[in-house]
């Protein structure tokens, strides 16, 4: 399930707890702040780098993202939704 905090009169989703240590542990502690709606230019991460960290998370849970999906993943959001969406929520 989804964690939800009240931010400035809006309910902003956070990053599920496994999803977000996996992201750390790949990328490094300057990961510990990042947000939802990060985007991953904004951590200095082009596009291969982001191909780098999918094909990560293929092997940490299992999964196989199309590069068409890979290419769709400007946020740390869009990269939890599809892995969601490839392990149907149970990561």
């Amino acid at each position: 399930m989804d964690k939800f905090t009240y931010n400035n009169s809006q309910y902003k989703k956070e990053i599920p707890e496994k999803i977000s240590e996996f992201l750390i542990d790949y990328l490094g502690d300057n990961f510990k702040y990042m947000s939802y709606d990060d985007t991953f230019k904004s951590f200095g991460i082009d596009s291969l780098d982001v191909i780098e960290i999918v094909l990560a998370a293929e092997k940490e849970y299992g999964i196989k993202i199309e590069d068409w999906e890979a290419e769709k993943c400007d946020t740390i959001g869009q990269l939890v939704e599809l892995i969601k969406s490839k392990t149907n929520g149970e990561f």
